[in-house]
């Protein structure tokens, strides 16, 4: 006996698979783009937070006014507090307490992240101290802008601390450490050995340095550097009217990494100095 059954279809067309792939909005809020980095055949991925699986309350600051870190879900939640709650820890100090494996689960930048060029990212502007900590198994992989371990540094100071494993892919202003450097920033006595792949400015420490007054000093890369059009094993790009910027003591032996510096416009202003590149770098 056939049975007819009765339903209502409201906003429901067929879709070509191009078209579905390239669409993921048609499907609403819960989905988004499959990404740079296929993980779904190109077809939309659902667009779940790697911080729903984490206690997401915010930290608080020590006697001392410092915000430690000692656990993956910690440090979950530093990234939570910057994106999320658009806190940019100006004049405070994060402390690393731990080394810390993420263990290849997807890392949400601290700042950046976004997934057009032009969109205005968080920053991260406080003092990250690593005490000597090392991050294993750094994974960022959604494929978006401003990406590395911190996505968006502006008016910061970070400093002794190492990525000792991991990848990270990007469109643009991609690093193992941060994806752009703003005004302001010191980087310090810091390396990274996670690889960095992506289509456009991607370095070993950081993608792109723009604004003034920027220090990167004894740092060093050892990791590949790949990209479509630019790489560098420690700063890849120094963008226009840059100025007052700085190279020093720094040194790299990642593979397909041009060197320190992949380029500098015309109109910034740098020093590069006491910087190396082995000679087995292609």
């Amino acid at each position: 006996v056939g049975v007819t059954m009765g339903y209502t279809q409201t906003g429901s067309k067929t879709l070509s698979s191009s078209d579905l792939k390239a669409n993921a909005e048609t499907l609403g809020t819960a989905f988004t783009p499959d990404g740079y980095i296929g993980k779904n055949g190109g077809y939309p991925i659902l667009a779940v937070s790697v911080y729903k699986s984490h206690n997401m309350q915010s930290l608080i600051p020590n006697e001392a006014g410092e915000y430690l870190i000692t656990t993956p879900g910690e440090l979950r939640r530093l990234s939570y507090m910057v994106n999320v709650e658009k806190k940019t820890f100006s004049g405070e100090t994060v402390r690393l307490c731990n080394d810390i494996d993420l263990q290849w689960v997807e890392w949400i930048p601290i700042g950046g992240n976004t997934n057009a060029d032009s969109a205005s990212p968080c920053r991260f502007s406080g003092t990250f101290e690593g005490d000597g900590h090392k991050i294993y198994n750094l994974s960022v992989t959604e494929g978006n802008y401003y990406v590395g371990f911190f996505g968006d540094l502006n008016g910061a100071t970070i400093r002794n601390f190492g990525i000792e494993s991991g990848v990270v892919i990007g469109q643009a202003k991609i690093g193992g450490l941060a994806g752009v450097i703003r005004g302001n920033v010191s980087i310090e006595n810091c390396y990274n050995k996670a690889n960095v792949d992506g289509k456009n400015l991607a370095g070993g420490i950081a993608g792109m340095s723009s604004g003034r007054n920027i220090t990167t000093r004894t740092c060093y890369n050892t990791a590949r550097v790949t990209s479509l059009n630019k790489a560098a094993g420690i700063l890849c790009h120094i963008s226009s009217g840059a100025s007052d910027i700085l190279l020093e003591k720094c040194y790299n032996s990642g593979t397909e990494s041009y060197g320190i510096l992949a380029s500098c416009s015309e109109t910034a202003s740098a020093t590069v100095t006491n910087c190396y590149t082995i000679d087995a770098v292609e």
